[in-house]
């Protein structure tokens, strides 16, 4: 293995299993420990009549690739009642690349997506959408917006829509738990190597980890912070570093093909210093 370093991986299971593979044919060790897991949400059986009640060029928001987890877990026809619900005739938007691609395979249609970092904050800059936003010609037509999105998170998109009168509404497509299970596996894969990276990629993973150190000792909780931590935006970034970690970096995306990038930038980084 690589200089034997660790990447400690936090992600769901289906994306850490991914990035592992990468991990392998790298020859780095990594390890899964998914902080959460994620489960069908509470709407999907209203998902079809929501979209459907949408009017011609309403909005629809797209905000995980975890939208589409409906596949695995429903029946072939409620996924093709799913699926038959999305209408040529809205205008849809993904929170990143990886989410408009997911949306491509499943459903057959394209959304627009920012290029750069995969967050709320890049969606809301998209140049046609804030011209939409901002084109009021229209003051008696309602205008609609539909965001698919999991529980929790934050309300970034939601906020501007209903800031700019759109009738909005939310659909919880995909449900986040936390997996305690795994806070057992974080720990004793934390201690077996001296060189750690430790893999986040939600503010709620960041959460979890740091309510987790708390009942810790204190060495689990200093090998924990001196490990290098690879997140994917500024935000879950200035949450670790108030928490104590100190060697954070920033990928530049969320995908697992630039989470290696990153892992791999590190280690050359650290062999340098």
């Amino acid at each position: 293995m690589l200089d034997s370093w660790q990447v400690i991986v936090c992600r769901p299971i289906d994306k850490a299993t991914e990035l592992l593979e990468l991990l392998q044919f790298n020859s780095v060790q990594g390890i899964a420990a998914p902080l959460i897991s994620i489960e069908p949400g509470r709407d999907l059986n209203v998902m079809p009549s929501m979209l459907a009640s949408l009017s011609r060029g309403s909005l629809v928001f797209l905000l995980s690739p975890n939208v589409f987890l409906f596949e695995r877990h429903l029946s072939d026809a409620q996924i093709a009642k799913i699926k038959s619900s999305f209408s040529p005739n809205l205008q849809y938007y993904a929170i990143g690349q990886s989410t408009a691609a997911k949306f491509f395979d499943c459903i057959g249609l394209e959304a627009e997506y920012p290029e750069g970092k995969e967050i709320s904050e890049e969606l809301i800059k998209l140049p046609s959408l804030i011209e939409y936003i901002q084109n009021k010609h229209d003051n008696h037509t309602t205008r609609e917006a539909l965001i698919i999105r999991g529980n929790g998170g934050r309300d970034i998109v939601a906020n501007v829509l209903k800031e700019n009168h759109f009738y909005t509404r939310e659909i919880e497509a995909y449900h986040r738990i936390e997996n305690p299970s795994s806070l057992l596996q974080f720990k004793k894969s934390i201690t077996q190597s001296i060189k750690n990276i430790i893999v986040i990629t939600s503010g709620e993973m960041l959460e979890n980890l740091i309510r987790y150190l708390k009942n810790e000792d204190v060495m689990i909780r200093q090998k924990t912070l001196s490990s290098y931590l690879i997140v994917v935006s500024e935000r879950i970034a200035k949450i670790a570093n108030t928490q104590g970690f100190s060697n954070i970096v920033i990928a530049k995306k969320a995908n697992n093909q630039a989470l290696m990038k990153s892992i791999l930038e590190t280690i050359q980084h650290a062999k340098n210093i």
